[in-house]
């Protein structure tokens, strides 16, 4: 694996003023939030760190790196007691490549996996560096940790 912390990015990145409304402090997540995206993580995968993006016409994305990947989701309807969401799950031993560019009060965090890239257009810098920071360790983490092979026909752990 690389040294992501070194390389840059190909072409110009724009950032824009942020719109009046956006709150400028990472929003804590909700109950309903909270338990929705732990249902939706692996068995055995607890919430280390979350970052918010700006609401789109497609819903809220947020952003939650686990102890197992990260989950990429932008939730779309919020009723009640109810939560509808597109979600992505994505391994730590999938990442390629994270980074975040910072400016002022805007933050926006690219990810790259083998065959796709996810870009989250944020408002909060300190929770997307913070967000970054807990990622790489994941992935740092991941590519250490020997494969598993599976056991011959007839063995047994």
């Amino acid at each position: 694996m690389s040294d992501q912390s070194n390389t840059l990015w190909r072409g110009r990145l724009r950032l824009s003023s942020p719109a009046r409304d956006v709150p400028r402090r990472e929003s804590p997540l909700t109950e309903t939030e909270r338990e929705a995206l732990e249902i939706w993580m692996p068995r055995g995968s607890h919430i280390l760190a979350h970052t918010r993006g700006r609401r789109t016409r497609d819903g809220l994305p947020v952003w939650v790196v686990a102890n197992e990947g990260i989950l990429a989701a932008s939730l779309i309807d919020e009723d009640a007691d109810r939560l509808r969401a597109r979600v992505h799950w994505i391994p730590a031993s999938k990442v390629r490549r994270i980074d975040a560019l910072c400016h002022g009060d805007l933050a926006v965090v690219r990810l790259e996996t083998l065959g796709r890239g996810y870009v989250l257009h944020g408002n909060d810098q300190e929770s997307a560096t913070r967000f970054v920071a807990l990622s790489r360790a994941v992935v740092q983490l991941a590519a250490r940790r020997p494969q598993q092979r599976p056991l011959p026909l007839g063995e047994v752990s």
